[in-house]
């Protein structure tokens, strides 16, 4: 081989040799440039609570990441991660390429600006009545620490329409009650945190409210009304009205017993009576006004008029007793008015007023009372048949009741 020959081949194989390195380390130059998991973040720390900022490492197609926060693993397959903190945080990165070949990243510390703290109070109290001026007069007030002084923080309250006190925006106006309301406060860094406050009312008043009788009569429509205000040492009313809710001219009153007379229509008593929903307004010392309400009836009446008592004495059908049919009232509240001496109801609580005669046989009057109240024995009659007249008069005219009644003492 001539010495020409010999330099060739040997220049051709440094040539590949030389060609081989550079590949080499052109490849391996590019893996470590890969593998660099140096962190870097898209904004400025500190950042702000709740801020979204990015993460990123350094692109490598063929390698895989895997992101932890404060040691927990957060995901992320790419060399970037969107995240957010709400306080200093350590964020870590490993890299690893396809040749498995680890990358640990140094430790990232992400910190945050001071928290933004808020105190909510309400200022006033309102009525619970909303609908009405009285009940838009509660007023909140915020107030912001921290870095900055509470006035060089920023407020945005959730109001609507904006009712914000002028000048002032840490004071909300003209608000409801019992509703939530929400302020955002930022500060100088742009940042923000948020509250809620649930706004109270002035205390309502516990009320009671009575009717005597709850179901009245067409002939007797009278019902009295009473209350007791059972909150009367913590909440005293200024002042409070009836609302009887029918077409009278007197359906309204201010009195603490007020009496009232339910007058039927025709129609209302064909149709076996009508009910009414009675209103009952009671205003505290604030103007704030509650409502209550109780429901009555008045209906129709026929009395139901024995043909028969037996006066002797057993305590047992002694007297002659006109009231309701198949009256089931006995055990009656005591002193009732209306009511006779064994608690059943007389003629007068269903009549405005009762006139009743009784005749012997001939036509000669024997019993007379202008208010009779179911007391009449007999007095010293003989056994046998008697009749009477009863008229009860009310508001819808003179109703007559005629009749027989025997008196049988069996002795």
């Amino acid at each position: 081989m001539t010495n020409r020959k010999k330099i060739f081949q040997s220049t051709i194989i440094k040539g590949v040799f030389l060609s081989m390195l550079l590949i080499f380390t052109m490849f391996y130059s590019s893996k470590s440039y890969a593998q660099s998991c140096e962190i870097s973040i898209d904004t400025d720390i500190p950042v702000c609570k709740y801020q979204i900022f990015e993460l990123s490492v350094p692109e490598c197609e063929s390698c895989t990441f895997e992101w932890k926060q404060d040691g927990k693993v957060i995901g992320g397959s790419t060399n970037t991660i969107l995240v957010s903190i709400t306080d200093q945080t350590l964020f870590t990165v490993t890299v690893t390429d396809d040749m498995g070949t680890p990358c640990e990243s140094e430790p990232f510390l992400v910190t945050t600006h001071p928290d933004i703290n808020i105190e909510l109070e309400q200022l006033q109290l309102t009525c619970t009545n909303g609908d009405k001026d009285n009940g838009n007069t509660a007023i909140l007030k915020a107030s912001a620490s921290g870095f900055f002084e509470p006035d060089e923080y920023h407020y945005f309250w959730d109001v609507k329409p904006i009712q914000v006190a002028p000048g002032d925006s840490t004071v909300a106006l003209g608000l409801k009650a019992n509703q939530n309301y929400s302020i955002t406060v930022k500060d100088n860094y742009g940042c923000f945190e948020q509250d809620t406050i649930f706004t109270e009312a002035f205390k309502n008043p516990d009320i009671e409210l009575f009717a005597d009788p709850d179901t009245a009569f067409v002939q007797r429509p009278q019902i009295e009304f009473s209350f007791i205000n059972n909150s009367e040492d913590s909440i005293p009313l200024s002042n409070f009205y009836w609302d009887f809710n029918d077409d009278n001219d007197t359906a309204n009153s201010s009195l603490s017993n007020p009496i009232h007379r339910f007058i039927l229509n025709d129609q209302e008593i064909e149709d076996g009576g009508k009910d009414f929903l009675v209103y009952f307004t009671a205003i505290n010392e604030q103007g704030c006004d509650t409502l209550f309400t109780h429901q009555v009836k008045v209906i129709p009446m026929r009395l139901f008029i024995p043909n028969v008592f037996t006066p002797n004495s057993d305590g047992v059908n002694d007297v002659f007793r006109i009231t309701e049919p198949q009256s089931t009232q006995g055990g009656g509240e005591e002193g009732f008015k209306a009511k006779d001496a064994e608690g059943f109801y007389t003629p007068n609580h269903y009549y405005e007023s009762t006139k009743l005669v009784v005749f012997n046989r001939h036509g000669r009057v024997i019993f007379r009372d202008d208010d009779y109240q179911n007391d009449w024995d007999g007095g010293k009659l003989p056994d046998g048949v008697y009749y009477y007249v009863l008229k009860a008069t009310g508001p819808k005219g003179t109703d007559v009741y005629k009749g027989s009644v025997s008196i049988i003492r069996g002795n």
